[in-house]
């Protein structure tokens, strides 16, 4: 079996999905991707995948070497990229299945109802299926005219073992002495808040002089200095064990995210988490018992969540740590990889 992959930025969530088909399905993957973003240059192990690097070829060089790879599955990661959608014209000639994979949620704006006419006449002839982050993502597919059961949900998965490994190795010492330290992790940028967010904590400083907060990632906006604030830049994957295990909650800010991967590797971490309601993956993983959700929208919303979390005891965030570890693991490979093989079916 072969499963081709027409995908933008890949990242190791991504990578872990598609070298559990190869290792434990052994399903061939090929996978066409765009170039490394210089702002998050992830050394990757692609292990058995056919990693095709898109800005070699000419639309119609990747439409030839597309044909020849001939799988009977096809996913193509949205809709901007005109040659993939090519290609999901050609294999849908060959009747094999085609499926969309988008994480954007339906807002009802002008562009997207836009997208719906133009849905009709270019993606629902070149796709027989849709395979979606989550319920808000669906909505959205049903609103390009695909019918509910063209629709599967979850197609975002993290590493689950590594984040579990995690869990096993730090959690436990944490339970002795709580590390009261905040911990956001992504790019720099203005849409994931990063400001407010330091902005926020400042404010909260003194009086909780026993917090701190702690940033890794990199990007255009400057990084914020406070004497209780700690920016890593840039980590690999294998060094953020350490980060991690001396961090107690996870805050994700964002004014705008459609999922966020991320959410559900750091509850797996066995992390409280404070998002914002622009968050898509908080419909899976936060609920009241891990969590607390703040309103972008509301002044000082976020600077008074943050001050509801810091208030409590360590006997309360290891409850919560613990949920968040237990939601979290309920999506995995097995589950994301049963999805998949359906399509082979």
């Amino acid at each position: 079996m072969k499963l081709l992959v027409l995908y933008e930025e890949l990242a190791g969530y991504t990578i872990a999905c598609l070298k559990y088909l190869v290792e434990q399905h052994g399903i061939e993957v090929h996978v066409f991707r765009k170039k490394i973003n210089k702002e998050a240059p992830f050394d990757f192990d692609f292990g058995a995948l056919k990693i095709y690097n898109r800005e070699q070829y000419t639309s119609t060089e990747l439409l030839e070497v597309c044909i020849k790879i001939d799988a009977q599955v096809l996913f193509c990661s949205g809709w901007m990229h005109k040659p993939y959608l090519q290609v999901a014209k050609e294999y849908r000639k060959k009747k094999r299945k085609t499926v969309l994979l988008f994480d954007n949620h339906w807002t009802g704006s002008f562009k997207q109802q836009l997208s719906r006419l133009y849905s009709a006449v270019m993606l629902k002839p070149k796709f027989t299926d849709c395979f979606v982050a989550g319920d808000a993502q669906k909505q959205f597919a049903l609103k390009l005219g695909f019918k509910s059961q063209e629709v599967q949900t979850g197609f975002y998965c993290c590493d689950v073992q590594y984040f579990k490994n995690i869990y096993n190795q730090t959690f436990e010492n944490k339970k002795q002495n709580y590390p009261k330290v905040l911990l956001f992790v992504g790019r720099y940028v203005k849409h994931k808040g990063i400001d407010a967010l330091c902005d926020s904590f400042i404010k909260l400083s003194d009086r909780y002089s026993d917090w701190s907060l702690h940033c890794v990632g990199t990007g255009p906006e400057k990084p914020i200095k406070h004497q209780k604030i700690k920016h890593f830049g840039f980590l690999q994957p294998s060094e953020m064990q350490q980060v991690i295990g001396h961090a107690g909650v996870f805050v994700l800010p964002s004014y705008f995210e459609p999922w966020g991967v991320v959410v559900q590797e750091f509850a797996l971490s066995g992390m409280p988490l404070v998002l914002s309601d622009q968050i898509g993956a908080g419909e899976r993983f936060l609920t009241t018992q891990n969590g607390l959700k703040f309103k972008v929208e509301q002044v000082d919303s976020l600077t008074n969540t943050l001050e509801q979390i810091m208030q409590k005891e360590p006997s309360e965030l290891i409850e919560m740590g613990q949920y968040s570890h237990h939601i979290a693991a309920q999506h995995n490979l097995l589950s994301w990889a049963n999805t998949v093989l359906n399509y082979f079916k």
